[in-house]
C-alpha cells in the first residue's frame, strides 16, 4: 500500500458538507439582514419626520386671540345695569346651587343669553322681591352650554325648598317652593305679570332632564318669604 498523504486527508476533512454553511442558512441569513435594513429605514424617516414636526410647532408664531370680541356674562351685565336692567344671583342651598343671573340687554331672554347662564325672562320679570319674577335656565349639560338647573330638572328640588334671589344691589329676598309644573314650551301662561293683590313670587323655567329635548318644561313656583 502506497503512503497516505496527510495533506490530502486534511483537505478532505475540511470539505465534509455538514461544515459548510447550507444554502438554506444563507438565505436566511440574507432575509435578516433585509429585515434589519427596513427597520432601520423606517426609524431613519420616523426621526426625520419628528425632527420636521417639533421645528414646525416651535417655529410657529403665537396664537394671538382678540378678546375684545368676547362677551362674557359680565359684559351683559353691564350693559343691562346701563339700560336700568337689574343682573342678580340665585341660590338653592340645598341643592348647592349657586348661578349668576344675567339679564339680556334686548329686554327679552334669547338662546344667546342661555348659553352663558341663568337669565332672567325679561325687562318686566327681572325685579327681585316684586311681582312674578321669572328665570331661565338650562338643565342639561351639551357641547355649548352647562346645566346651571340641572338638579332641577333631574327632579331634586322638593316642595318647601327654601330659594334665595339677589337683585343688581346685592339684596337678598327668600323664597319657597310651593308648586312644580310639567308645562308644554309653548306655555307663556306662568311668565305672565300677576295681579296687584297677589303675593310676590319666583318662577322658575327649565328643561326636565333626562328627557330632554323633549318639548316640555318644569315650572318651578316660589313665594316671597316676609
Amino acid at each position: 500500500m502506497g503512503e497516505i498523504d496527510e495533506n490530502q486527508e486534511q483537505t478532505e476533512e475540511e470539505m465534509k458538507p455538514e461544515e459548510l454553511p447550507s444554502s438554506f442558512e444563507k438565505r436566511q441569513e440574507a432575509r435578516e439582514n433585509r429585515r434589519l435594513n427596513i427597520v432601520r429605514a423606517i426609524a431613519g424617516v420616523l426621526v426625520v419626520l419628528s425632527l420636521a414636526y417639533a421645528y414646525y410647532v416651535f417655529s410657529q408664531p403665537p396664537l394671538k386671540v382678540d378678546t375684545s370680541k368676547i362677551t362674557t356674562a359680565t359684559d351683559t351685565a353691564k350693559k343691562a345695569v346701563a339700560k336700568g336692567l337689574q343682573p342678580g344671583r340665585i341660590y338653592i342651598p340645598r341643592l348647592g346651587v349657586d348661578e349668576a343671573v344675567n339679564v339680556s340687554p334686548s329686554g327679552t331672554v334669547t338662546q344667546e343669553e342661555l348659553l352663558k347662564g341663568a337669565t332672567f325672562y325679561n325687562g318686566e320679570t327681572n325685579k327681585p322681591g316684586t311681582g312674578n319674577c321669572v328665570v331661565f335656565g338650562h338643565s342639561a349639560v351639551t357641547a355649548e352650554h352647562g346645566a346651571p338647573f340641572g338638579a332641577i330638572g333631574d327632579g331634586l328640588l322638593k316642595i318647601g325648598d327654601q330659594v334665595y334671589l339677589t337683585n343688581a344691589d346685592n339684596v337678598k329676598f327668600k323664597y319657597a317652593v310651593t308648586e312644580m309644573n310639567e308645562i308644554e314650551a309653548t306655555d307663556f301662561s306662568v311668565v305672565q305679570p300677576l295681579g296687584e293683590d297677589a303675593l310676590p313670587r319666583l318662577t322658575i323655567i327649565t328643561c326636565i332632564a333626562p328627557n330632554y329635548p323633549r318639548d316640555t318644561r318644569l315650572a318651578v313656583i316660589a313665594e316671597l318669604q316676609k
